[in-house]
């Protein structure tokens, strides 16, 4: 990667000729080298705001709001300039909303609630084709469409610019020739797509205690329903300008975790 072998106009160093394999003197190479290399930056902005009522009245809850952004680099976009793509890393979630509370309920009844939103996740969009995605000859398959920079679409780029931006491309570029051969690749956007869904989860647990023996043997029945109106949730939507463009190919955390298909449990707790 770093030697730019696969780069329009050949290598930063080249492969070593026979007679040359053995002499340190030569600036060649004679086969892969390894890199370790170990810069990056990233930038994480965050507010938050909290609003709390502690137990009284038979209830209490805590409400919670978080508006951020993340952001960093694509570095291995464009290996001539492994900062020529700032953007939004994946983990950009802008306004995130957690509520939780608690309520004693006539008869002895203890029901809680968790609530869980996020807004939807950035996303880029990148040119489909193996040598002939390469706008640029670095050596890269997969460049960004040009106007669309690293997880854009979502952050400043709606499907109606995109759609513009699409159209100037094949306008411009489709169909010429690719630095590294080849034909620049036309793009066809599906009819429908989307860029993310956002994600909603609504956990609620009821509970009540009986008492079997006073002060010394209690039983507790419990009924918890984990993403109560079974939101989708979905995820993994590609950027690849294809047929699966904006489609969606997953679900959130699909077994036994925050978001997934909901799941009704029925438990009992002895206590002695």
């Amino acid at each position: 990667l770093w030697n730019r072998t696969a780069a329009f106009g050949g290598p930063t160093v080249r492969p070593c000729s026979a007679a040359e394999a053995t002499n340190p003197a030569v600036r060649c190479l004679n086969g892969p080298f390894e890199v370790f290399e170990g810069s990056g930056r990233s930038e994480y902005r965050a507010i938050l705001t909290k609003l709390e009522k502690r137990f009284s009245d038979r209830y209490q809850f805590t409400a919670a709001y978080t508006w951020s952004t993340l952001r960093g680099f694509d570095y291995g976009r464009d290996i001539s300039n492994p900062f020529a793509f700032p953007g939004y890393q994946g983990g950009d979630r802008r306004h995130s909303f957690v509520f939780s509370g608690l309520v004693n309920l006539p008869w002895g009844i203890n029901a809680s609630l968790i609530a869980t939103y996020e807004s939807g996740a950035p996303l880029s969009a990148v040119l489909p084709g193996t040598n002939n995605s390469d706008l640029n000859g670095d050596g890269t398959n997969n460049d960004f469409l040009p106007g669309v920079g690293w997880n854009e679409l979502n952050r400043g780029i709606n499907a109606s610019e995109l759609r513009t931006l699409v159209d100037q491309y094949n306008a411009s570029f489709a169909g010429k020739a690719a630095p590294r051969g080849g034909l620049l690749p036309r793009v066809t956007l599906p009819n429908d797509f989307s860029f993310s869904d956002s994600f909603q989860s609504h956990d609620v647990r009821v509970a009540k205690e009986f008492n079997i023996i006073k002060d010394r043997l209690k039983f507790e029945l419990i009924g918890e329903v984990f993403n109560l109106f079974n939101i989708s949730n979905l995820g993994g939507f590609s950027g690849l300008l294809d047929a699966g463009f904006g489609q969606a190919t997953n679900k959130a955390n699909p077994i036994l975790g925050i978001g997934g298909p909901r799941i009704i449990q029925v438990a009992g707790k002895i206590k002695f």
